[in-house]
């Protein structure tokens, strides 16, 4: 019985990754030369700097400093209340370039969208016009991130 398990678990597993190298895009980001990464994960932080946004924010440009982060993670609610209007929405700035500024958290964001990000135009966060904006930002619909050397 354990032998069927671990080979529908097998089976079940090379489907799921057969289907994501087909239909995901993929991007690398680098390991450290000793093979370490680390990562500083954020979530529901959009509030153009009020609500502790900007003391969070200087906190994390501390502890990214201190932990030598190599990417920031956001887990989604990057714009409160309800998302960019458009591209030109300066709630872009307001609530992520303009606040997180510190020379630590000058790396590589990962975003994904949460459900106050699709209260407003989500492809605005999608668009690559954002990314020209602040090299930091990277946003799109679904991607798998490699890491390794």
């Amino acid at each position: 019985m354990r032998a069927v398990t671990m080979i529908f678990l097998i089976l079940g597993m090379l489907l799921v990754h057969g289907c994501t190298n087909a239909e995901l895009q993929r991007f690398e980001h680098h390991t450290k030369a000793d093979g370490s990464l680390t990562a500083l994960v954020i979530g529901d932080w959009g509030r153009k700097g009020e609500y502790n946004q900007s003391e969070v924010a200087y906190q994390m440009g501390v502890t990214a400093e201190k932990m030598d982060v190599d990417l920031i993670i956001s887990t989604g609610d990057n714009f409160y209340p309800g998302g960019l209007s458009d591209v030109n929405d300066p709630a872009f700035d307001k609530s992520f370039t303009n606040i997180y500024t510190a020379p630590s958290l000058q790396k590589q964001w990962y975003t994904v969208l949460g459900n106050h990000d699709y209260r407003g135009d989500a492809l605005a966060q999608l668009s690559p016009v954002l990314r020209g904006k602040d090299g930091n930002w990277f946003c799109m619909k679904s991607y798998i991130l490699n890491t390794g050397a």
